[in-house]
């Protein structure tokens, strides 16, 4: 009989909480991640406190201050006076652009605190190992948040595979569908559109995909291919009578699925990422002076935006296990999808549900998913696992920790050196 009451995994109930006092976080970064991992605090007050805040945006910094009760001399406009004080906090969330990720761990690091660092780790595999290394040196916790790892779905996909009544791993085949509207807000017109100042789009989005792709498998990755391309949004591809603004009297504005006025404006889709506090802090008059001015009004043929817009990953894994994984932006659903193919049975996944047959004895099982928070309730499971490892300063207690998330990083960066020199590359 197939067990799923217990995991490996770390969930909400696993750790009872202890009468002690709450662990104390600086958030560095205030944007949207920043905003959702701190949420974790107004719902357990006894078990995290947001001491204080950095960020160089005054309306999320004004938000924080507000909403947390933080003082005036715990709020920073900037990291160099942060870093100046004495450690102020158990822990920091770092929680800002990608590009500041490495320069932010090492000083967090150097000054005592325990990271919960936003994906992807940094950019380039030489800083993955630096944090890792000084981490080590210091005896302090850096998790990474790849908060798909604990999604309930995941959790339940991976109690599968480890119940071995379904045989052994022969293949995983995964699909993540970027989306139209995501494509566009984020890697044609915002701020990972460009490959060489965000880095390429396997790690900045995909680097979720591919830690969960080894964390299923559970062994190393051994040879990578990958191919890819930007295909499509590009000037040569724009449609006739349209204009470099969808508001400057594009002639296909209205039938355009990536219509600026459409997604900004009309369905006020993804205001949250204008670096403003909350959609309802975001009138027209902002909505409309963006669409003439800013980043996200512009024509996504237009654009200077080189990330691609597909990719697919051949993997090779250690006793011949082999996945697949494609990225693409042509979709509409942002569901992922993951088949995995075992000696005994299969098992599908569309992050709602999870379909898995036994081959032996001919049956056929669904389990419903019923989580209908953001990364399948991930984002705060990840924040208690946290907390807990924090608490017994024990890197096992926390399943993205920076040693197993490396593997993950370093996937990724072989199959873009794949994709770029057209060639399979032996890890």
């Amino acid at each position: 009989m197939l067990n799923l009451g217990k995991s490996q995994m770390t969930t909400d109930t696993q750790y009872k909480s202890k009468t002690r006092k709450p662990l104390t976080i600086t958030i560095m970064g205030g944007g949207n991640r920043g905003k959702t991992y701190a949420e974790y605090a107004l719902k357990y007050p006894d078990e995290l406190k947001v001491l204080a805040i950095v960020e160089p945006n005054e309306i999320n910094r004004e938000y924080f201050t507000s909403l947390y009760q933080i003082p005036e001399h715990l709020s920073f406009a900037d990291e160099t006076s942060f870093f100046a004080q004495k450690k102020l906090s158990d822990a920091i969330f770092i929680a800002t652009p990608d590009h500041c990720h490495y320069s932010q761990a090492i000083n967090a690091l150097n000054n005592g605190y325990h990271i919960l660092l936003e994906k992807p780790i940094a950019q380039n595999l030489n800083e993955c190992y630096d944090i890792a290394a000084l981490a080590e040196k210091k005896n302090l916790l850096v998790g990474v948040c790849h908060v798909l790892r604990y999604s309930k779905c995941f959790q339940k996909v991976k109690q599968l595979i480890e119940s071995k009544e379904l045989g052994e791993i022969i293949n995983i085949i995964h699909f993540e569908p970027v989306g139209l509207e995501r494509m566009a807000h984020a890697f044609i017109r915002g701020q990972w559109r460009k490959q060489e100042d965000a880095g390429p789009i396997i790690i900045t989005k995909s680097c979720h995909d591919l830690d969960l792709i080894q964390g299923l498998v559970g062994k190393k990755c051994k040879s990578i291919a990958s191919y890819g391309a930007l295909n499509y949004f590009k000037q040569e591809n724009a449609p006739k009578g349209s204009t470099d603004r969808c508001i400057n009297g594009c002639l296909v504005e209205e039938s355009c699925p990536y219509s600026a006025v459409k997604i900004y404006l009309k369905e006020r889709s993804w205001l949250r990422n204008f670096a403003l506090t909350a959609d309802e802090k975001i009138n027209e008059e902002i909505i409309r002076k963006e669409l003439k001015e800013g980043l996200y009004g512009r024509c996504v043929f237009h654009c200077d935006n080189t990330v691609i817009d597909s990719q697919v990953v051949s993997m090779l894994f250690e006793d011949n296990v082999t996945a697949n994984f494609t990225m693409s932006a042509f979709t509409k659903k942002e569901f992922r999808t993951t088949r995995i193919l075992l000696t005994n049975g299969e098992i599908f996944s569309d992050e709602k549900s999870i379909t898995y047959s036994n081959f032996q004895e001919g049956t056929e099982k669904r389990i419903q998913i019923n989580e209908t928070s953001k990364h399948g309730g991930g984002d705060h499971v990840i924040i208690k696992s946290f907390i807990n490892a924090c608490r017994e300063n024990s890197k096992e207690l926390l399943p993205s920790n920076i040693d197993d998330s490396i593997e993950g990083f370093r996937m990724a960066i072989m199959a873009e050196e794949s994709r770029i020199k057209k060639k399979m590359i032996e890890l």
